[in-house]
């Protein structure tokens, strides 16, 4: 659910539910001061690309991360819905309105979005008549469309780690195996020369 701050003194009432009917050229509207949002990815992206600066009052985590980058972008602030005053509210909206550094970083941010080779839609066809004619560009696929289902499924990976364990368990028991006897050996050795020294000793 958005929420749309705005003023819209020269709008009728029909004009309005036109308006509403198409959310994106609301906001694009030259009366609107400000976007309120939640602070979901498509009303960033809407709101940037308007010049329209924004409070947002997040609620999900994936909200309240874009709400961190529209503080770090300097593009607008915002609120914790958990502890929210009237006064806060208001503070935080006429501090967006009536500071230009919030429209300006917005107008910033839409012209890097915007600075690009080709728009989308033109970039799409382009491809997409290249990809006919060169008979679908099987140049441009990619080796691991190919890959066997081993590779995919990463089992030779897996086997090497398993075979790598494997050795590592091996050796080590091999190894403990030999300490064991040396220390028989040892322990024959040191009781056998008590049992010799006793002998003389009687």
């Amino acid at each position: 659910m958005l929420l749309l701050y705005c003023v819209l003194s020269d709008l009728s009432k029909n004009n309005l539910k036109e308006k509403i009917e198409a959310p994106f050229t609301f906001s694009g509207h030259p009366n609107v001061k400000l976007f309120m949002t939640q602070c979901g990815l498509q009303s960033l992206e809407e709101a940037v690309v308007n010049h329209v600066p924004m409070v947002a009052i997040p609620f999900m985590p994936e909200q309240k991360r874009n709400a961190k980058i529209l503080n770090e972008k300097g593009i607008g602030l915002s609120l914790d819905n958990r502890n929210m005053t009237k006064a806060a509210l208001k503070m935080t909206i006429l501090e967006v309105i009536n500071n230009p550094k919030f429209k300006k970083n917005t107008i910033e941010l839409a012209n890097l979005s915007k600075d690009v080779e080709k728009p989308g839609v033109e970039k799409a066809v382009w491809w997409t008549e290249y990809c006919l004619r060169n008979k679908g560009a099987k140049h441009l696929k990619s080796p691991a469309a190919d890959i066997p289902l081993y590779q995919l499924l990463l089992l030779d990976v897996l086997a090497t780690v398993i075979a790598v364990l494997l050795v590592i368990v091996i050796i080590a028991f091999l190894i403990i195996k030999i300490c064991v006897r040396i220390l028989r050996y040892l322990l024959r050795f040191i009781c056998g020369k008590d049992t010799k020294i006793k002998r003389k000793t009687h």
